[in-house]
């Protein structure tokens, strides 16, 4: 069922309660389409400000205790705008084609869950690519912000961004590839294309944060993983970055502990001292640490039909060999999720 929203976008303001939560869902797991086509904002002209009220097709401020599962998102400004929101689930929501990012958070932001997000092919025209990530929890603060089993792809910006937010958040099975790409045909091209980018900002805006990112793929990017010049002491466990454009794992500006990841064929290179840059890390159990060099054939499986197709009942990837190393070591992600 496909809906245009010609009233503006959708607002959720109440406030509900752990024994009470409102709740937002398809009938009978059928497939809803929301379309945002005459929205404001879709697209902006290059250069144009959005206010704050039209952000989102789904806009959720001061929202507290809301269910949102499985619902299609697509041609709004951003898919899903969240604003100092708490306790909030969202499951199994798809957003694509919008003109700013896919999955929006920022401000006071905590104990929400984002689970199974498919996010791709959003773009910003009114920034040249710049901003248009596929998820984002940015510009803010808040605890127990969980990021679980998403795909994000073929976004102008980054996959996950966690620009400028300043607690903790956890980022666990996701899948992020082929971001920061020109398919908009903009002039000047201004997106960064970075997987799953760990905070950023001027330095008058970072803090300390801990973020922890375990058991997620990032390929086909400009870069895998980064920091972004952000500190902290962040732990990465068990991820895998192959063919990024630049480095694989880029960690300068913060401590982190990096344990069984693996880094594969980035910046061009098959060289295993060559994957990534990093600063005051501790690390064990990598594949780069054996040293020499790392080729396709390495690798169980490489095709990426594998993680494309369409997700189970219980809405995970089908599981399979994908990116698995082929001597059977201890390092990498793994679609065999728990």
């Amino acid at each position: 069922m496909g809906i245009t929203s010609d009233r503006g976008n959708i607002h959720f303001t109440k406030k509900g309660s752990s024994s009470k939560p409102y709740t937002i869902r398809s009938y009978n797991n059928e497939e809803v389409i929301i379309g945002g086509d005459k929205m404001p904002g879709t697209p902006a002209a290059l250069g144009a400000s959005l206010s704050g009220k039209d952000r989102g097709i789904f806009h959720v401020e001061k929202a507290e205790y809301w269910r949102f599962i499985h619902i299609t998102l697509t041609k709004g400004p951003y898919g899903v705008y969240v604003k100092d929101s708490h306790n909030n689930y969202f499951e199994r929501l798809t957003t694509h084609s919008n003109y700013e990012t896919g999955f929006h958070m920022q401000n006071s932001i905590s104990n929400n869950e984002i689970v199974y997000l498919d996010t791709h092919n959003n773009a910003d025209p009114r920034n040249n690519g710049q901003n248009a990530d596929g998820m984002a929890i940015k510009e803010g603060s808040g605890t127990g912000n969980i990021i679980r089993g998403i795909r994000s792809y073929e976004n102008s910006d980054d996959c996950i961004d966690l620009y400028e937010f300043k607690s903790s958040v956890t980022i666990l099975d996701n899948i992020i590839f082929d971001n920061g790409v020109n398919r908009g045909n903009f002039n000047p091209y201004r997106g960064d294309g970075i997987g799953i980018k760990l905070g950023g900002g001027s330095p008058a805006n970072r803090a300390n944060v801990n973020h922890v990112a375990r058991n997620n793929f990032s390929f086909r990017n400009r870069r895998g993983f980064s920091d972004n010049n952000m500190p902290g002491d962040m732990t990465l466990i068990h991820n895998t970055a192959w063919k990024n454009r630049e480095e694989g794992f880029n960690q300068r500006s913060s401590k982190a502990t990096y344990e069984n990841n693996l880094a594969a064929n980035n910046a061009g290179s098959s060289s295993l001292s060559k994957q990534n840059t990093l600063t005051s890390v501790k690390g064990k159990g990598n594949n780069w640490e054996r040293g020499g060099s790392w080729q396709d054939a390495d690798f169980k499986a490489t095709s990426t039909s594998l993680i494309k197709g369409r997700r189970q009942a219980n809405d995970k990837i089908t599981r399979s060999d994908f990116l698995r190393p082929a001597d059977g070591g201890n390092y990498g992600a793994t679609t065999h999720w728990v």
